[in-house]
């Protein structure tokens, strides 16, 4: 059937084109007003849903991170142990014997050492300063007192050219001859009175009173219980033209040729010595011969030559044995394993005899005994810091702990005792 065409609209189809366009407009109106608001609402929910998601991942990977490093690393512990340090000091008679098959007679309570000998024989020459003057100048001379109140008492000798130091200008003096103080009694220090020259001439060596220290007794314990007072003033020092040997230089030449050479002697020797061996201080003994003097007094000169033969034997004992000798001056209990630092040993009236030196050995040194490392860490494995430290301070050997953890924050040591060090600190705290 064929579509009309209409030249006019009829009335009929006029109203209802018009209610169908009305209702196209109140259609466009509707999706208009619903557009804005719902579908740019529902992008924006999906949008913070995804971001939330994210940073609930990433705030479980931080935390579960941070769980796994601290429940996975293990704690390094760095433990400072301060022992309690003990001066031991004492003096024994000792025989130190150079031969494997050494004993002593029945009843004799020395002790025994294991020692080594070494030899040195050969021709010297030395230089010696003169100190006298000529041309009127002269030594200022006097006497006096040498006191001794060495505990335990005993009596102390010195040789010849011993050395006074004033407490008035640090003036040095020399003995004239050799002198024994008598040892301390009850009633206060031995005292004896000898006679004294200046080292040098001149007038500010005059001195009507003073006190000396005796220089050489410096290192040892005789030092500070062993001191001088003049007895009368010290007078007849006054300075000379030039320089001249005087009797002092004489009388000393020997012993100072001993002495220059005895260092030389002592460093070339030094090379033979085993590692567990030590050298004495002291157990020296030199012999002399063909000792010439190439001058005499009133000569003058600045200085002259001294020449000789010098036998020297040196001695070295078993650094164990010295560590028995500090173990027996300290009581140290039986079981105990002490260590020692800043040793000293100083031998004095040595005498040879049967493949043995005989002697009186002072010896000194800080003690300490030494922690086993081992069971402080079987003590203190997976403890807490607190609890570790207690458990160590249970030792009464110890005066002080330090404890570093790494990483800090971890307050517990670990369980693998290879990750706990022991240090033992004698230093300064």
């Amino acid at each position: 059937m064929r579509k009309k065409i209409y030249d006019i609209i009829p009335p009929d189809k006029v109203n209802q084109l018009e209610q169908s366009k009305q209702s196209i407009e109140e259609l466009e109106v509707q999706v208009k007003e619903d557009m804005p608001i719902y579908q740019p609402e529902k992008r924006r929910k999906s949008k913070k849903s995804f971001k939330g998601l994210i940073i609930a991942i990433v705030a479980f990977v931080i935390v579960a991170g941070g769980l796994a490093f601290y429940f996975l690393t293990d704690t390094k512990a760095e433990v400072k142990i301060y022992p309690r340090i003990q001066q031991v000091s004492g003096e024994k008679a000792v025989v130190v014997a150079v031969t494997d098959n050494f004993s002593l007679r029945e009843g004799d309570t020395r002790i025994v050492l294991n020692g080594k000998e070494f030899n040195d024989e050969q021709s010297y020459t030395t230089t010696i300063k003169a100190t006298g003057t000529a041309g009127g100048g002269g030594m200022a001379k006097g006497k006096i007192k040498v006191y001794n109140k060495f505990s335990p008492a005993a009596p102390l000798t010195l040789k010849t050219g011993t050395h006074f130091l004033s407490d008035k200008g640090e003036k040095s003096y020399h003995a004239l001859s050799a002198f024994t103080v008598p040892a301390a009694t009850s009633t206060g220090p031995g005292v004896v009175e000898i006679e004294i020259e200046a080292d040098e001439a001149g007038s500010d060596y005059n001195v009507d009173s003073a006190k000396f220290s005796v220089p050489k007794l410096n290192g040892t314990e005789y030092y500070s219980t062993t001191w001088a007072e003049t007895s009368s003033s010290i007078t007849g020092g006054a300075k000379g033209d030039s320089l001249a040997v005087s009797q002092n230089d004489i009388n000393t030449a020997k012993d100072k040729f001993k002495e220059q050479q005895l260092s030389t002697i002592t460093t070339s020797l030094s090379a033979n010595i085993p590692d567990d061996y030590v050298i004495i201080n002291g157990a020296t003994i030199q012999d002399i011969s063909d000792f010439k003097t190439k001058a005499k007094v009133g000569d003058k000169v600045d200085s002259f030559e001294v020449t000789g033969k010098i036998k020297t034997k040196i001695l070295a004992v078993k650094k164990a044995d010295l560590e028995n000798l500090l173990g027996i001056l300290g009581n140290v209990e039986e079981g105990k394993s002490p260590a020692y630092q800043n040793t000293s040993f100083n031998a004095t009236g040595i005498i040879e005899k049967n493949n043995a030196f005989e002697m009186n050995l002072k010896a000194s040194a800080d003690m300490f005994v030494a922690a086993d490392n081992d069971s402080i860490i079987d003590k203190i494995a997976g403890k807490s810091k607190e609890e570790a430290m207690s458990k160590i301070k249970e030792d009464t050997g110890i005066d002080k702990v330090e404890i570093n953890l790494n990483p800090s924050w971890k307050g517990t040591l670990s369980n693998n005792k290879n990750n706990i060090i022991i240090k033992i600190e004698t230093s300064a705290k």
